[in-house]
C-alpha cells in the first residue's frame, strides 16, 4: 500500500537506524507492539522516512503479514471510508460502516464474543 520512494530519496541513517531500533527487537528482529508517530514541522521528511521504513527489508520481514498505509494529514477527510477501506483490504469484504458508533459497536461485540 505504500508508495514507492522517489528517485531523489536521500538516506538519513541516523534517524532511520533509531526508528528501526524502536520498531524491532534487535536480538530477534520481531516487531515491538507499539504505536509509533513521527512528529515535526512540515517539509522535513517525516512521510518520506516512514515510507523508507515500510520498504525496508528487515521491517517487511518482521511485519510479514503486511503493512497498511493511511494518509491522514491536517484534513483527513472521511475517516469511516478509510476504516472501511482497511477492513476491505484485510478481509476482502467491505463492512459499510456509516458512523464511528456502528464500527465501535461491531468491534465491541467482536472482542467480547470472538465472533466477527
Amino acid at each position: 500500500m505504500v508508495e514507492d520512494l522517489s528517485e531523489d530519496f536521500v538516506q538519513r541513517p541516523g534517524e532511520f537506524d533509531q526508528l528501526i531500533s524502536n520498531l524491532l527487537k534487535d536480538e530477534r528482529e520481531e516487531p515491538v507492539a507499539i504505536t509509533a508517530a513521527l512528529r515535526g514541522a512540515g517539509g522535513y521528511g517525516k512521510t518520506t522516512l516512514a515510507r523508507a521504513l515500510c520498504h525496508n527489508e528487515r521491517v517487511q520481514e518482521a511485519f510479514y503479514d503486511g503493512i497498511l498505509w493511511v494518509t491522514l494529514g491536517e484534513k483527513p477527510g472521511d475517516l469511516i471510508d478509510k476504516v472501511n477501506d482497511l477492513i476491505e483490504i484485510l478481509s476482502g469484504e467491505r463492512p459499510g460502516f456509516k458512523s464511528i458508533e456502528s464500527a465501535a459497536t461491531i468491534w465491541s461485540n467482536c472482542s467480547q464474543t470472538g465472533i466477527c
